[in-house]
C-alpha cells in the first residue's frame, strides 16, 4: 500500500476513491490476468514486466528487455466503447472520436487518427499504430479526465526526422516516431508529472520526460523511461 500511495498522487491531487480502489485491485489483478484483458473489462492499466529502464527514446532494445503484451482491449460482450480526443498544436486540428467499438477497432476512426498524427511537415500519412490509443485511453481513464490530448508531434517522415536531428541530438536517429509508435503530448487540465506518472503505471512501452520544453513522450515500444 505504500507503494500505491507513492505512485497515486497524480496531477491535482489525490485520485477520487473510486480510482484508488480500481488501482487496488490492478495490483492485485495484475499477476493473475494479461493486460489486454484487464484493459477490455473496463480497467485501464496495469503492469507488465520488464528488465529495467534504458535511456533514450529508441536505441535498440534494453538488455533483456521484452516487449511489452498487446493492449488489444478485447471485451467479451462487446458493450464497451473507448474514445479518445486530440488537439494538434501546429496544425489546429481538432478529433475526438470512438475508435472502439463492438469488441473491435472502427477502421474510419483509425484512418481519421492517421490523418491528424500526419507528418505535418510533409502531410506524409502513416498508420498509427492502434495500441497507441489503448495507452492514452487508459492513461485518460486514469488521470478521470475527458481533456483532449495536445498533439506536437506524431508521425515523423525519416527525412523530418534526420531534419529534426540536425538541430536537436535528443531526437533519436531510429525513432519510433518514424514508425508511427510514438507521440509527444501534453493534457490540459493535468500537470506533467501526473500524466507522466499515468503513463508509467500503464507500463505498456516508453515514456520520455521532457520538463523544459512542457511535452511527454509516449510510445509503443519496449517498456522504458527516461
Amino acid at each position: 500500500m505504500d507503494n500505491q500511495r507513492h505512485i497515486w498522487s497524480i496531477a491535482r491531487g489525490p485520485l477520487p476513491r473510486r480510482r484508488l480502489l480500481l488501482l487496488g485491485a490492478l495490483t492485485v489483478a495484475r499477476s493473475l490476468a494479461p493486460l489486454s484483458a484487464l484493459v477490455g473489462a473496463g480497467c485501464s492499466a496495469t503492469s507488465v514486466r520488464g528488465t529495467g529502464p534504458a535511456r533514450g527514446e529508441h536505441r535498440g532494445r534494453p538488455g533483456g528487455a521484452r516487449r511489452p503484451e498487446r493492449l488489444v482491449a478485447t471485451d467479451a460482450a462487446g458493450s464497451i466503447e473507448k474514445s479518445v480526443g486530440f488537439y494538434h498544436i501546429h496544425t489546429g486540428e481538432r478529433l475526438r472520436m470512438v475508435y472502439w467499438r463492438h469488441g473491435q477497432y472502427v477502421p474510419g476512426a483509425l484512418r481519421e487518427v492517421d490523418y491528424l498524427l500526419r507528418d505535418y511537415h510533409t502531410d506524409e500519412v502513416k498508420r498509427i499504430d492502434p495500441q497507441m490509443l489503448d495507452l492514452l485511453y487508459a492513461m485518460r481513464t486514469l488521470l478521470d479526465t475527458n481533456e483532449p490530448f495536445q498533439v506536437l508531434s506524431g508521425y515523423r517522415s525519416p527525412a523530418t526526422n534526420a531534419e529534426l536531428r540536425r538541430h536537436d541530438r535528443a531526437v533519436a536517429v531510429h525513432s519510433l516516431h518514424m514508425e508511427g509508435k510514438a507521440v509527444d503530448i501534453r493534457l490540459p487540465g493535468r500537470t506533467l508529472v501526473g500524466v507522466r506518472r499515468a503513463a508509467l503505471a500503464v507500463q505498456a512501452g516508453g515514456v520520455g520526460y521532457y520538463p523544459q520544453k512542457h511535452f511527454l513522450h509516449v510510445d509503443t515500444g519496449s517498456v522504458r523511461s527516461w
